[in-house]
């Protein structure tokens, strides 16, 4: 939710969306890719991420109801 930096450039709607859509139709192999292919453009880091890694933290954050916000994601540990 909001805007995200990254490597120094701001993303922010119309460049974004407002919220990103949920993901729960995707299943956990789709967003290892996606989250992958983030990691290795954006950031420059390679490294596997499994359907397992996803399946992980989508049961640790089952009962989440609201967006995260980069706050929330900068104070999650890294894989």
């Amino acid at each position: 939710e909001g805007p995200i930096t990254v490597n120094g450039t701001i993303y922010g709607p119309p460049k974004i969306l407002p919220n990103m859509p949920g993901v729960g139709t995707l299943s956990d192999r789709e967003i290892a890719g996606i989250v992958a292919y983030i990691r290795r453009e954006m950031a420059g880091r390679t490294g596997m991420i499994g359907a397992d890694d996803v399946t992980v933290v989508r049961n640790l954050h089952a009962d989440r109801q609201e967006p995260w916000a980069v706050s929330d994601l900068i104070e999650q540990p890294q894989p």
